[in-house]
């Protein structure tokens, strides 16, 4: 039976949403406020950028778990992004045994 799955997050700038999704090579469609995900395991999903809703349905394997992902890179680009702005350059990227991702850097 399908179910409705929806993860609240705080993604809502458009500009970080969608460098996200390039730098994790998730295929993508914007429109308006909504960016409809069509790769690997988000595909299907709808982020919603007002109200920062990442919505999915169980017949396409969406979970609160799969759906979260999207935070991650989220907030990997959007720490790039403020990073960049004050000059401070990202010199390693990796993953720890939880899977979390493990940024590296220096100030100039």
């Amino acid at each position: 039976m399908s179910r409705k799955v929806t993860t609240r997050t705080e993604i809502t700038n458009k500009d970080v949403a969608v460098a996200a999704l390039q730098f994790a090579q998730v295929q993508h469609t914007v429109d308006g406020n909504y960016i409809y995900l069509s790769s690997g395991e988000l595909s299907g999903a709808i982020l919603n950028l007002e109200t920062g809703d990442v919505s999915g349905d169980t017949d396409f394997g969406h979970s609160h778990r799969s759906l979260s992902v999207i935070k991650q890179y989220y907030a990997e680009a959007l720490f790039r992004t403020e990073a960049a702005k004050i000059g401070t350059t990202i010199d390693q990227r990796s993953t720890d045994a939880e899977g979390s991702i493990v940024l590296n850097w220096h100030t100039a």
